[in-house]
């Protein structure tokens, strides 16, 4: 490894000199580079003795700042020659051990997204003490992170917390900001490590589905995000607001509609897609909550207001509803046919498409193999033309009773039902087999990146438990690497967050995907003939009795 540095393009790095992103200059880094790399017995993430003294020195002797030691040590991780990788994970374990803040929590984090942040007990040591001193508010951030990874929610919560309540700290969280353009592992820690309240979101979101008086903690942990316009917030908060009918499916109200497309449109795929599913599935009325009567007149009018009640609500706004929800009475006509539904709803499935959000290939394979829309999502002229014909009910008397009858959590009130068959369902522009073919092969190659990784951790866990030292060349990180090769299966990896957004649905989209295969009797290939599913014989490839390569060239 005596010529790692002649691996680096000196232009990269000059240009990085001149932009002020680090102070060196490509010479002193090669010279730098050079003697760390003498130091070390060789590559693997560990301490050898003496060398953190030896280190030390050399930091002294350069006079190299830490700050750009550290964007050399993200240098060495992105490279794209895999004997380098390591040497960056190694850089930021010694500059970790050398007391430096950033390098800890840098170090952590990464560790913490591949299930290791334990085995490195000296930069934990430091990280624990950073936290209890709460100025850095990453690390205390961070350490709630692991602290609720390894089982203590508590501990976690009472971080996060004294991180919102907090005026200095609070303000730090909401000021920095990653750049949205870079995807550098320095941004990626600023993006989860400066939203406590989403940490605090998703396990006050759990901890009441479980039965937990925690509403109030949770409801405050969504109002913060949606203050600072964080659009997973936004997501969050209309999945707590959703309601449902009694056989499940959503009830689309203007307050959801509102929080999901502020969520969609800042770019969340999960929520692109629930967007996706609205515009396919949703009919007459769009949405189902009654205008309050300062809105109206409006399409979705149930009955003609007071006019002595014009100026107030009829009910009591949410905590959590912005008020330009209100809006969407006047907007949410737009589509207006289920031709103009269809298509925006492939709009947003293809918005989660292009990050990944595998469920959203099924959705467009099931768009793509439909033969005909549905009527009822075709909204009613006297509802555009805002004519009195739109009331469902004589007076708001009338419609009160009508939702008082409704019994509690088992039903909600259906203010409007499509009475056409489905001789009035017009035919689908968008009807294509072969589209859904090529759509269930994505949703196939998902199926089998998830595989494939389960797999891969599952020997390296093997792996690990017969060396002495546990941590060592990481086994997925090479086989990612191998990965590469193959774009159609790396892909599903290249954003972790949206990985494990929908990774847990595996099963059940296989299931799916198969199910239809079998109805149509398809045979299914790629783009270059390869063959992929064959109804009757099922997924061609799987992990039993033949090695990863084997597996993987499929």
């Amino acid at each position: 490894m005596a010529n790692l540095v002649n691996t680096y393009r000196h232009a990269l790095i000059s240009w990085n000199f001149n932009k002020g992103n680090i102070t060196v200059t490509a010479h002193e880094v090669d010279r730098f580079l050079t003697a760390y790399v003498g130091l070390c017995t060789d590559s693997k993430p560990r301490l050898e003795s003496g060398i953190v003294t030896k280190f030390a020195a050399l930091l002294e002797t350069t006079k190299i700042a830490q700050k750009d030691v550290l964007f050399l040590a993200f240098m060495l991780q992105a490279s794209h020659v895999k004997k380098e990788k390591p040497y960056g994970q190694k850089l930021l374990l010694l500059l970790s051990s050398v007391g430096y803040e950033e390098a800890t929590v840098q170090l952590l984090y990464q560790l913490l997204l591949t299930l290791k942040a334990a085995t490195y007990s000296r930069s934990r040591g430091h990280l624990q003490r950073l936290a209890r001193e709460g100025v850095n508010v990453r690390a205390m951030v961070l350490e709630g992170m692991i602290a609720r990874f390894q089982g203590d929610q508590e501990a976690a919560i009472k971080l996060w917390w004294s991180v919102l309540e907090d005026p200095v700290r609070l303000d730090y969280v909401t000021r920095v900001r990653p750049n949205p353009k870079e995807t550098d592992a320095y941004n990626a820690s600023l993006q989860h490590l400066t939203t406590p309240w989403i940490e605090l979101i998703t396990i006050h979101f759990e901890r009441v589905q479980r039965g937990l008086k925690e509403v109030d903690l949770l409801e405050r942990a969504l109002k913060i995000g949606m203050e600072q316009d964080d659009p997973v917030a936004f997501y969050w908060a209309a999945s707590y607001r959703e309601q449902s009918y009694a056989n499940g499916d959503l009830r689309p109200t203007s307050e959801w509609l509102y929080l999901m497309t502020k969520a969609a449109a800042s770019g969340v795929p999960k929520a692109a897609h629930e967007l996706g599913r609205y515009y396919w599935t949703s009919g007459w009325k769009y949405i189902e909550d009654e205008p309050p009567a300062h809105m109206k007149p409006t399409p979705f009018d149930s009955f003609k207001p007071d006019k002595a009640t014009m100026s107030t609500s009829p009910f009591a706004p949410s905590t959590l509803r912005p008020a330009d929800a209100d809006q969407f009475f006047h907007t949410a006509t737009y589509p207006s046919t289920p031709k103009q539904r269809a298509q925006l709803a492939m709009d947003w499935l293809r918005v989660a498409m292009e990050a990944m959000y595998a469920p959203s290939y099924l959705l467009m394979a099931e768009i793509a193999n439909t033969q005909q829309l549905w009527d009822g999502a075709q909204a009613p002229a006297a509802a555009l033309a805002l004519s009195p014909e739109r009331y469902t009910y004589a007076s708001e008397v009338e419609y009160n009773n009508a939702v008082y009858d409704c019994e509690d959590g088992e039903d909600r009130l259906v203010t409007y039902t499509h009475t056409g068959g489905i001789d009035d369902d017009p035919p689908n522009p968008f009807y294509s087999t072969e589209a859904a073919k090529l759509h269930l092969v994505n949703v196939f190659r998902a199926c089998k990146a998830v595989d494939f990784k389960a797999y891969s951790l599952k020997q390296a866990a093997a792996a690990a438990a017969t060396r002495s030292n546990a941590v060592n060349e990481d086994d997925w990180a090479q086989d990612t690497g191998r990965a590469q090769d193959r774009p159609e299966f790396f892909k599903f990896y290249q954003d972790d967050g949206v990985y494990d957004s929908w990774a847990g649905e595996v099963d059940g989209l296989r299931a799916e995907a198969q199910a239809l295969c079998e109805k149509e009797a398809w045979t299914l290939y790629d783009e270059t003939g390869g063959l992929i599913y064959r109804a009757g014989i099922g997924v061609v490839g799987n992990l039993e009795g033949i090695e990863k390569e084997a597996y993987f060239s499929i």
